[in-house]
């Protein structure tokens, strides 16, 4: 598998309804709003977290749905990435959805999990989930709304793109490419911004594609980073010379090293990759997490969350 092209080589090795009797509360001390949805014969459930300074609920405020690794809950997802924290600096909603049977329909083919086998629509129940909100919570700012996950919330969130980019301005991933069979059915009726973070050392869902893995157990496949973010350039009308910049090796514990590639000369959205050299299947910054022999090493150079909020937040709104 190529590498990613760049533009200058010697950079190239320097990547409505009801709530609960009481919130839940993130590590972070966040309070998180228990409420459920009936979509397609099934309750699902999900958490809403609203900064204490989006008091005006009629003002409408940016939007960000935070979707949860494959086995994973939603919950612990916002212990994991601080989100909420990071919202509340940035003045973004969080909302936290959880999968069926902890997981997500993200168009992998082959995988056993109940989601796959019933080819849930969880495309359709974020789009009434964000509708839910809007109508009963907060107002929200249709142009500025967007995605982010993780592994198999991350091909969810790419899944969203492609067959949602009506509702999302941008989305990002982490340690998560596109399944491969979504290329050929991706086809986005307007430019969606990607970011990328992917660590070079992932064993689960490989960086330069291939069969994403669950200890010795197969789970679909996917195609690379760079093949996923050069097919949402084409499609955004990028150059597909990637331009490097390193991201500040600010602890040289973690053994990574991490550099940013953007893509440049974009219509009206962004496409960005933090290639995460040495790293593994994590979130960067996160203080919890798989241990290392499990998932590999975690990058402490660069927060995942609030890059991928710094990202939304540069992004043109939708016209």
């Amino acid at each position: 598998m190529k590498a990613i092209r760049l533009a200058v080589t010697a950079l190239a090795v320097l990547a409505f309804a009801g709530l609960t009797a009481a919130p839940a509360v993130a590590d972070d001390g966040a309070a998180l709003m228990r409420r459920t949805l009936k979509h397609d014969g099934a309750e699902r459930v999900y958490y809403v977290f609203v900064p204490p300074g989006l008091a005006d609920k009629t003002k409408p405020a940016p939007l960000v749905v935070a979707l949860h690794d494959g086995g994973g809950r939603a919950e612990r997802f916002a212990r994991l990435t601080r989100l909420s924290e990071a919202a509340t600096r940035a003045g973004f909603i969080v909302v936290y959805p959880e999968g069926i049977e902890q997981h997500w329909n993200d168009g992998r083919s082959r995988v056993g999990f109940e989601t796959f086998v019933r080819n849930t629509d969880d495309v359709g129940f974020i789009k009434a989930m964000i509708d839910e909100i809007a109508k009963g919570l907060h107002a929200i700012d249709a142009k500025r709304v967007f995605a982010l996950g993780m592994s198999n919330g991350g091909m969810m969130a790419i899944r969203l793109a492609c067959e949602a980019s009506d509702r999302f301005v941008g989305v990002a991933s982490v340690a998560a490419n596109m399944p491969d069979r979504m290329e050929h059915r991706c086809r986005p009726s307007a430019p969606v911004s990607l970011m990328m973070i992917h660590g070079t050392n992932d064993t689960m869902v490989p960086f330069r594609g291939g069969d994403v893995r669950s200890g010795l157990k197969r789970m679909g496949r996917v195609m690379s980073t760079e093949d996923t973010a050069e097919f949402f350039a084409q499609r955004n009308g990028c150059a597909l010379t990637a331009v490097p910049t390193p991201v500040p090796n600010k602890s040289t514990e973690d053994s990574t090293e991490t550099i940013r590639l953007e893509y440049p000369e974009c219509r009206d959205s962004r496409v960005v990759v933090y290639q995460v050299d040495r790293g593994g299947h994590t979130w960067p910054g996160a203080r919890t997490g798989q241990p290392e022999r499990v998932a590999g090493k975690t990058s402490q150079d660069f927060d995942a969350s609030q890059t991928a909020l710094d990202f939304f937040k540069s992004l043109p709104a939708r016209k």
